[in-house]
């Protein structure tokens, strides 16, 4: 069954070739945002064939079970200025020593997150939550 949330299909997600593939399981989970954020981005959630199959949703156990939580650590670098003058600064000042646009995504990727997804949740995040530095 379809469920329809801010003009998305719920039931279908879209693979990295444009393709929509149908969802299996707890798809009355994905509504709003992380339904957007899924459709938009696909996750990995589909493989990219001309005949995708089916995605399976597992099911996770815990007192958060069939919660969807989307998590934006939204500090870091922004662009200011124009032309020859224009260069990323940090949004915030230090503060005894700490900087809190390098510690939110940090703080989400290492404790938020994992202790969400342990306790049942399907936790989304718009930021890349390996820390390896090195891409495979």
């Amino acid at each position: 069954m379809s469920t329809k949330s801010h003009g998305l299909d719920n039931s279908k997600c879209r693979t990295t070739n444009g393709q929509w593939a149908p969802l299996k399981g707890s798809v009355s989970a994905l509504t709003g945002v992380a339904s957007a954020f899924i459709a938009i981005f696909g996750l990995g959630l589909a493989t990219p064939t001309s005949a995708a199959p089916p995605v399976e949703i597992g099911h996770r156990h815990g007192e958060l079970s069939g919660l969807v939580v989307y998590l934006s650590a939204g500090h870091g670098l922004r662009l200011r200025g124009r032309g020859a003058a224009q260069k990323w600064e940090y949004q915030r000042p230090h503060i005894n020593g700490l900087r809190e646009d390098l510690w939110t995504n940090s703080f989400v990727s290492k404790y938020l997150a994992p202790a969400l997804e342990s306790a049942g949740a399907v936790v989304l995040t718009p930021r890349e939550r390996d820390m390896n530095p090195v891409s495979l």
